[in-house]
């Protein structure tokens, strides 16, 4: 944490708040498997959250709902921090999974209202960007 010349402020850098690199670090200790990927993606918060979608896809396809559920908790869990790079939020929103996709099988539409009880904070940003979506 540095103070901002003139008593303006303080300018906080990772590891004091959640971005990409502390994202990245979390993500490769819970998803091992994708840590080369996640690595490759560590400057960005989008592209690693498009990983954490096509983990969500191979679990659906694979019909293994707790598999498709852990990338939900993970960014509930992240999004409950206490300092996020607002981009995180948006990166939900727009790099994640797609709700519409999703309701297309019958386990993806079992993940979903999974994820409205188990992850309410990522479940909402993302119906939420499927209504902007729907009324624009």
């Amino acid at each position: 944490m540095h103070e901002l010349p003139e008593k303006k402020g303080v300018l906080l850098e990772e590891p004091e708040y959640v971005g990409p690199h502390t994202l990245c670090r979390a993500g490769c200790k819970r998803f091992s498997p994708l840590g080369e990927a996640l690595l490759e993606q560590q400057d960005s918060i989008n592209g690693q959250l498009a990983i954490l979608a096509r983990e969500v896809d191979v679990a659906v396809a694979a019909r293994a709902l707790p598999r498709a559920l852990q990338p939900f908790l993970f960014l509930e869990e992240i999004l409950q921090e206490p300092r996020v790079h607002s981009e995180i939020e948006n990166a939900v929103a727009i790099s994640f999974v797609i709700p519409a996709v999703l309701r297309e099988s019958s386990v993806g539409t079992q993940v979903l209202a999974e994820a409205a009880r188990v992850a309410p904070r990522v479940h909402s940003i993302l119906i939420a960007q499927e209504e902007h979506e729907r009324r624009q």
